[in-house]
């Protein structure tokens, strides 16, 4: 399982990076060459692993600095509180704890200072391209997040291509090779997801359901429903219809009540993504449009009758509106998935870690398939929290900065992962064998939507905005933005000539 989790985790790890780092001299004042740098590794030996292989460089002594996602900018839900890339102590939290001896490893190792600058999830990507465009060399790597990525990666002048940096390996497994094999356009590749990305792991779009609801309602077992393949959209609305009763007896469903589903606008994208359709899908190295189906729209009919009709769910704007001031998924939904009064409580995976405390047993599982026909499970990722590897164009030393990402994402899979998957999800979190193998499931199919990513056209908001519209006119929507979609495509792939 350790082995499944870290070749997904590449990104799934998986959080959002970019940056630059500075030219650096040896001790007698030479430009270290790409020879040296690809010097025979040398094996060193960790309390963790019998060894690990590290190839060899001083840096002497410089600051190797990233730009990424300040802990402190939000703290309400515990994965908000982790920073992907510094540790300033071992404090006795595994997550924390492997990250500081990871970089006293690379450290020590490498005769670096690794530092963070930080800015909220939103800003991240205009953060880098004010810098970089003024030619700024003040960060080495930035992990640039999904929520802020569109303006930065749409100006692929601004990075660097990381196909062209020769100590990038991408075919090892602390990459994740679904996004690479997503974001390589036109046989170039300007962000990734490895195993330090610790906030795309956590990134992954599930369900987290109630079991002591399941059980009370006699309902089936959408742990075996995964398993045989029957886990469709169609029995989430049976299940979900089965336990919304109106308890208060106040003509709808709210937070007195007990509910089937709780989920938002985006979710119409998610539950997209988890039928195999993405607004634009890499085919040959092409952004292609492939956002419109007649299986899309009857998936997103199916979703918009889920969450409005006011028979299934609690639509999150619903409950937002009256409560303007707080994160409600935190301070109202949770509490209800703990109370039993939610059965599926549709989130990113990093929201479980706030469920230690539940008295009732909860799961993990994918969101369902289309129909009993579809191959597989998909998982969505958030852009909230999916974060990726970016080197800027102003970087002095790629070719140094190559080989300690590798350094990096490789003690990552050794010290990282096992204290996220193994440690806090398995050992803390996670209370029964069927969730851990829906997460087999759920890391092994993740999707990264480059339309949703690099929001060609404002097709990121296409299924969130008939979601929060309740509308389900699909076709007269989609006739009314393609162009404007394929015209974007257009203008990056000049760009990207």
């Amino acid at each position: 399982m350790k082995r499944t989790v870290s070749l997904i985790l590449t990104a799934a790890l998986l959080s959002c990076s970019l940056y630059t780092c500075g030219s650096e001299s040896d001790a007698d004042g030479t430009q270290e060459t790409a020879a040296q740098t690809a010097a025979e590794p040398v094996t060193e030996q960790t309390t963790e692993e019998a060894e690990i292989e590290l190839t060899p460089r001083d840096f002497g002594g410089i600051d190797f600095t990233f730009l990424g996602v300040d802990p402190q900018s939000r703290q309400d839900w515990t994965v908000n509180t982790y920073s992907e890339t510094v540790a300033a102590e071992e404090s006795g939290e595994a997550i924390t704890d492997a990250i500081y001896r990871r970089n006293l490893r690379l450290e020590e190792f490498y005769n670096i200072h690794i530092k963070e600058e930080s800015t909220s999830r939103e800003d991240v990507g205009k953060t880098a391209l004010k810098v970089i465009m003024a030619g700024d060399d003040a960060y080495q790597v930035v992990n640039l997040t999904g929520i802020s990525a569109s303006s930065l990666l749409n100006s692929p002048d601004a990075l660097y291509d990381l196909y062209d940096i020769s100590t990038l390996d991408f075919s090892n497994s602390w990459w994740d090779s679904n996004s690479v094999e997503t974001f390589t356009i036109n046989g170039k590749l300007y962000n990734a997801v490895g195993d330090m990305n610790l906030r795309s792991f956590f990134a992954s779009v599930v369900l987290m359901m109630n079991k002591q609801m399941i059980e009370t309602h006699d309902l089936e077992d959408p742990f075996t429903l995964v398993k045989e393949g029957t886990w469709t959209v169609d029995k989430l609305l049976s299940l979900a219809a089965a336990v919304s009763s109106d308890i208060d007896g106040d003509g709808k469903l709210g937070l007195a009540d007990n509910v089937g589903f709780f989920g938002e606008s985006t979710t119409g994208h998610w539950a997209l993504n988890s039928m195999g359709i993405n607004t634009v899908t890499n085919i040959d190295g092409i952004p292609t449009i492939t956002l419109y189906s007649e299986r899309a729209v009857d998936a997103l009919a199916k979703y918009v009758e889920l969450l409005r009709s006011g028979e299934y769910a609690i639509y999150a704007s619903d409950i937002s509106s009256q409560y303007p001031t707080e994160n409600i998924w935190y301070s109202r939904m949770m509490p209800m998935l703990m109370s039993d009064q939610l059965l599926f409580y549709n989130h990113y995976l990093g929201s479980a870690l706030d469920l230690r405390n539940m008295q009732s047993d909860f799961g993990i599982i994918p969101l369902p398939k289309y129909d009993e026909s579809q191959e597989t499970y998909y998982t969505a990722t958030h852009p909230c929290y999916v974060s990726f590897m970016t080197i800027p164009a102003t970087n002095a030393d790629p070719e140094g900065t190559g080989l300690l990402m590798e350094a990096m994402n490789k003690l990552s899979s050794a010290y990282v992962v096992p204290a996220v998957y193994e440690t806090t999800l398995v050992g803390k979190v996670i209370r029964d064998t069927e969730s851990e193998e829906m997460l087999d499931i759920i890391f092994a199919n993740r999707v990264y939507d480059i339309g949703y990513i690099f929001d060609w056209g404002g097709v990121s908001s296409f299924a969130p905005n008939l979601v929060s519209k309740n509308s389900t006119d699909f076709v007269s929507a989609y006739e009314k933005q393609e162009a404007k979609i394929q015209k974007a495509i257009d203008k990056y792939m000049e760009a990207n000539s």
